[in-house]
């Protein structure tokens, strides 16, 4: 069994209706415009996603 942990380390930091209204955002925005969404979510050599994490590593 796989079991991924979509809010990354994001309950560290924040609430988590916070972090779920985040995760509810990028869904909006996938659904939206899918190609500026997924441009914004492509990590490049600017963007550090970490270790065993889905999304690009934002901080606060």
């Amino acid at each position: 069994m796989v079991l991924y942990n979509i809010y990354d380390d994001w309950l560290k930091s924040i609430s988590s209706y916070t972090a779920f209204s985040r995760l509810v955002l990028i869904l909006r925005a996938l659904h939206v415009n899918n190609e500026k969404a997924k441009m914004l979510l492509k990590p490049d050599k600017t963007m550090v996603t970490e270790l065993l994490h889905i999304w690009p590593s934002i901080f606060d």
